[in-house]
């Protein structure tokens, strides 16, 4: 009997450590969960600024940034393509010096700032420190593509078959209903943060 009440003690120690695991590997997937949903509201936060920073830009001087091209893929972490971003949106090279007269005529003739990049805007290295040269999204993700309408009047819509392929496969319909359309995109999970509420 002795052996007994043992042997129950033993199963009951080894069924708490196994509900107390589960419970735990519960609460972690959805500490995870809450995390990722946060930073995909930042994302989508950040994204939105660009686009209304873009607008400003085009009010403000009737068009586009030179660089970004209507209708072709924009992506900010191909050759120096984020410090042209950093350049034309905020009126200042990335380390925060003044834009020389030569990119002041490309980028931003008045020199004004539509859009002030902070910390959070830029990529964080396995050090810790600051790539202010290279945009990165909440999840510190440079692969964020742009993609432009070819007339930005009120009522836009970007065609799917201008968008990335990565893209394209998580798009319902044959349109972007946008002027502008943000994207970053996690290649290896095959997922996608855009600006734009899908349809």
């Amino acid at each position: 009997m002795n052996k007994r009440i043992r042997a129950f003690g033993l199963i009951g120690i080894l069924a708490l450590i196994l509900i107390i695991g589960a419970l735990g590997g519960m609460l972690v997937v959805g500490v995870m969960m809450h995390r990722d949903a946060g930073l995909t509201a930042r994302t989508r936060i950040q994204f939105i600024q660009y686009e209304s920073a873009l607008k400003a830009y085009c009010r403000e001087y009737g068009e586009m940034p030179p660089f970004i091209t209507p209708e072709e893929p924009f992506w900010l972490n191909h050759d120096g393509n984020s410090a042209l971003l950093i350049k034309a949106l905020s009126g200042r090279n990335p380390d925060g010096s003044q834009l020389s007269r030569r990119d002041m005529e490309y980028l931003n003739p008045f020199g004004k700032r539509f859009y002030t990049f902070t910390d959070g805007d830029f990529f964080k290295r396995k050090d810790g420190s600051i790539d202010r040269s290279q945009v990165a999204d909440a999840f510190n993700n440079t692969s964020i593509c742009i993609v432009l309408e070819s007339v930005l009047d009120d009522d836009t819509v970007i065609p799917k078959s201008v968008l990335p392929k990565v893209i394209q496969r998580q798009i319902i319909g044959n349109l972007v209903n946008a002027q502008i359309a943000i994207f970053s995109v996690d290649e290896e999970q095959e997922t996608i943060i855009s600006s734009w509420s899908k349809e």
